[in-house]
């Protein structure tokens, strides 16, 4: 077993008016019980509009960029596919997304046909 920590940030959308749910406090407990400790929290808080900004979104790949985490976990696939730039942060680097509503995890391989890797990763 390795004593290297795992460390991971975490990423929700908090939609005004949202009842029920903590969805920060799920996300913790969900990466907790992966293994992960939380290195950094994310949380959007998002009005009425739907063009609202998503500036934590954009804080987390700047700390992505330097930070010694390889792991996000959101709260669902569905927030997550709302932003195209997930995907340019998976090919970036060799991260794993966690998904805890769905219960799944992605990486770079999950997502990309071979010849597309190659291509990429020619490039890195």
């Amino acid at each position: 077993m390795s004593d290297i920590e795992k460390k991971c940030v975490i990423y929700t959308v908090l939609k005004k008016g949202e009842q029920g749910e903590n969805p920060p406090v799920l996300l913790k407990e969900y990466a907790e019980s992966l293994g992960f400790t939380v290195d950094k929290e994310f949380i959007e808080k998002q009005g009425r509009r739907k063009k609202n900004p998503r500036k934590q979104f954009e804080k987390m790949l700047e700390y992505l960029d330097n930070a010694p985490v390889d792991t996000v976990v959101f709260e669902r696939m569905g927030r997550w596919q709302e932003d195209k730039l997930a995907y340019i942060l998976l090919c970036k680097r060799d991260f794993t997304l966690y998904f805890r509503r769905e219960k799944i995890s992605l990486t770079k391989n999950d997502l990309m046909p071979p010849i597309l890797r190659l291509v990429i990763d020619a490039f890195n």
